[in-house]
């Protein structure tokens, strides 16, 4: 498989890191994580971020899960819900914690999709999160998808 040169990562057209990124998403050595990492949080396009992000949801390894957590904070709404989908992907209490962060996002469609991640992760810190967002968000949606998982979720109760 070709090589996805930092060169092409920075091309002006978006449609070459476009095409990089894909390339790079079907390569499963370290550099191609870490030019993934630095395309989801780093180019100016929220395509080619958004399609980055896309790919490290298949990686395992702390270096795609810093580069999802980071996403979360990326100004494009896309973005950070594919973040929060790719970490729910990726499992583990360390998604559970980066989430935690999707909880204090400004759109209440994220965080109500966060809570939708922590609900199908579970576990003791997803449900204490869980409970806050069903007592306190300022959102009815998001406290009332919040409400629905923990009638269901085993312990919660």
């Amino acid at each position: 498989m070709s090589p996805a040169p930092p060169s092409r990562l920075s091309d002006p057209h978006v449609g070459a890191r476009l095409d990089a990124v894909i390339d790079l998403s079907a390569r499963a050595d370290p550099d191609a994580v870490a030019a993934l990492a630095a395309a989801a949080i780093g180019d100016v396009d929220s395509s080619v971020r958004l399609e980055a992000v896309a790919a490290l949801a298949a990686r395992p390894g702390e270096a795609a899960r810093q580069a999802l957590t980071q996403a979360l904070a990326d100004p494009d709404p896309e973005v950070r819900r594919e973040a929060v989908e790719a970490l729910a992907q990726m499992g583990g209490t360390a998604s559970v914690q980066a989430l935690a962060e999707a909880l204090l996002d400004a759109d209440s469609a994220l965080r109500a999709e966060a809570v939708d991640a922590l609900g199908d992760l579970g576990g003791e810190r997803a449900i204490e999160l869980m409970r806050q967002a069903a007592n306190t968000d300022e959102s009815p949606a998001v406290r009332r998808t919040a409400q629905d998982y923990l009638v269901d979720l085993p312990g919660a109760q």
